[in-house]
């Protein structure tokens, strides 16, 4: 076939590149886990099969004649070889293929990637941070956590009102501070948890998710464990910030009840609550629902499945959508995401709609304030209420520029999902 001339020798062999690893995926003995060039593919028994007759350097007949044996149907040449260019060349695996795929960035949600922390210098740290997961230490940290916010949420968060922080840049500047303090902390918490498990952790380092600078813990291979398992390391940053609170709170009162510690809780509590756990965005919730549901690429998926639903119910076409999984409440829960996702995303949009107008309309009025409210205190030397006024406008500025950003995206979303969909 025409198709696969570019990359079969003159034995009638196919060449698959040797720098790739293959290991069990979870519990499934069905699945397996492809690693090439430090990306992770999940890959079906069928293919599995066919990477293992490939890498005996059968000529194509003995492959054909092989995986006819395996499925007890009599595959011809043809179809294997249609078979190898569909599921196995866009992986990257055939050795003589120009285009084979490469590590590049935009397999990654990060599109900037700096290395902070190595494995080596991390190792020690994990080596004893991995106690923490053993039961009786984490059930202890646990009531003791739970036992300490009730506290804090009660007697402490109403008497501290989270708009001082925002108007204040010194105070802003040391929540922050801490803030940064508290997100090394979650990343050693995944590190930390992979180690004891048995998982060969690597990097901390720094990242950028969208627009927005972010910490991350490069734990690829827990890939390979079990959905419990990698359930549990993803929740394990969310932990270790957990007991980072516990530490502020100590250092509150040694401090005299400075009210930066409670700041500082406020806006880790407020980062872990809408940020890191919301399932739609893909930080740690979004791992979280997906290793718990077993669903690999669920975003993907999910997008997916709302374009089957236009197609089939908009567009009348005849399609199908594959089940996920043989479990219907597994099935049942992804079509609830599915919809969950696509309702947030609408949300948001409508209500940066309803907002932005007034802002965008408002913003040159501000500018003009601000100038004149800067102006004045320069002329009467007020130093602090010009670094205030200059952080208030900057905030706003900010809030502005990432409303239109995020508004961006997320109007991009629909359009990926409805081209499809309109253009077919």
């Amino acid at each position: 076939m025409q198709v696969a001339a570019s990359y079969i020798d003159n034995k009638n062999k196919f060449e698959i590149i040797k720098d790739y690893e293959i290991s069990p995926f979870g519990t499934n003995s069905k699945e397996f886990l492809l690693k090439i060039n430090n990306i992770h593919y999940k890959i079906n028994l069928n293919v599995y099969n066919l990477i293992q007759l490939l890498s005996k350097n059968y000529e194509i007949v003995e492959i054909a004649r092989e995986y006819s044996t395996i499925y007890n149907y009599n595959y011809s040449v043809d179809e294997i070889i249609l078979l190898i260019d569909n599921k196995l060349r866009p992986l990257g695996l055939l050795k003589n293929y120009s285009n084979n795929n490469k590590s590049k960035s935009s397999s990654s949600i990060l599109w900037i990637r700096l290395p902070v922390f190595s494995a080596s210098f991390l190792l020690p740290f994990t080596r004893i941070l991995q106690k923490l997961f053993k039961r009786e230490y984490f059930i202890c940290c646990l009531l003791l956590g739970i036992i300490i916010h009730i506290i804090l949420i009660v007697y402490y968060f109403p008497s501290y009102n989270f708009v001082e922080l925002m108007n204040n840049p010194y105070s802003t500047f040391f929540s922050v501070l801490i803030l940064f303090t508290s997100s090394i902390f979650h990343e050693l918490g995944h590190v930390s948890s992979s180690h004891y498990f048995g998982v060969k952790h690597k990097e901390v380092g720094f990242g950028m998710y969208f627009m927005f600078p972010v910490l991350y813990a490069n734990i690829t291979n827990a890939w390979g464990v079990s959905g419990k398992k990698r359930v549990i390391i993803d929740v394990a940053g969310l932990y270790f910030q957990f007991l980072f609170n516990i530490l502020l709170f100590f250092l509150f009162f040694l401090s005299n009840k400075n009210i930066i510690y409670i700041h500082s809780i406020k806006l880790i509590l407020f980062q872990s609550v809408f940020l890191t756990l919301n399932p739609f965005l893909r930080f740690d919730g979004y791992w979280i629902v997906s290793d718990a549901l077993g669903i690999a690429n669920l975003r993907k998926k999910s997008k997916e499945y709302i374009q089957y639903l236009l197609k089939k119910h908009i567009f009348r076409d005849n399609v199908s959508f594959k089940r996920l999984s043989t479990n219907a409440i597994t099935n049942n829960l992804f079509v609830f995401y599915a919809f969950s996702s696509s309702a947030f995303f609408i949300f948001f949009s409508v209500l940066l709609i309803k907002r932005l107008p007034k802002r965008i309309y408002e913003f040159p009025n501000m500018c003009s304030e601000v100038y004149a409210s800067i102006l004045g205190y320069y002329i009467s030397s007020d130093w602090r209420n010009i670094v205030i006024s200059g952080y208030q406008f900057f905030l706003k500025l900010l809030l502005l520029l990432i409303s239109i950003y995020v508004l961006f995206r997320i109007s991009s979303r629909f359009w990926n999902i409805i081209k499809p969909v309109i253009f077919k």
